[in-house]
């Protein structure tokens, strides 16, 4: 079984002559521990998959399979609860909460995961913080933290519900 796998998928932006095809029949397949970096230019549509591979953008046409799991065959509430269990993300842009602390904003994430208790979701940040060297900084907000400093709270969010999958955009 694969981690991944990618069959045919389009994204077509807008409709007659102001249509914009961002994918054209992209297909890939990633084996379970393996690691796939995209390059490309702006606008070539990297983030554009990385969206729809999330679940969190509809494919015009193809299928996204992570695991077991056809996740483009999801209804939008499924898709919603295999992304909190099984998809880390890291944005470009970190999409912290900028009102929780950095242990926050990572409890928060294992709060939207049925995989620890309350406990272990905080066993857990503390740990990630711990590993990521942010130990110290738990109780800052995001606007109190330099970019590599919210850049990894960010990574901390993404691994802490264990995910199967790990999508990180612009990690540089």
């Amino acid at each position: 079984m694969n981690a991944l796998e990618v069959k045919e998928v389009t994204k077509i932006y807008g409709s007659g002559h102001t249509a914009v095809e961002a994918l054209k029949d992209v297909s890939l397949t990633l084996g379970n521990g393996e690691f796939l970096a995209l390059l490309g230019p702006s606008g070539s549509g990297k983030t554009t998959l990385l969206s729809i591979i999330g679940a969190l953008l509809t494919a015009t046409a193809g299928t996204v399979q992570i695991r077991e799991t056809e996740v483009t065959g999801l209804r939008k509430k499924e898709q919603t609860r295999f992304r909190a269990n099984e998809i880390g993300f890291v944005f470009q842009g970190f999409n912290l909460v900028p009102f929780l602390t950095a242990k926050e904003n990572l409890t928060i994430m294992g709060s939207f995961s049925k995989k620890l208790d309350r406990k272990e979701i905080t066993k857990r940040a503390d740990q990630l913080l711990d590993e990521l060297g942010l130990a110290e900084r738990a109780a800052n907000r995001p606007e109190e933290l330099s970019g590599g400093e919210r850049q990894r709270v960010a990574i901390g969010r993404a691994l802490m519900n264990d995910p199967c999958l790990i999508l990180v955009d612009e990690p540089t």
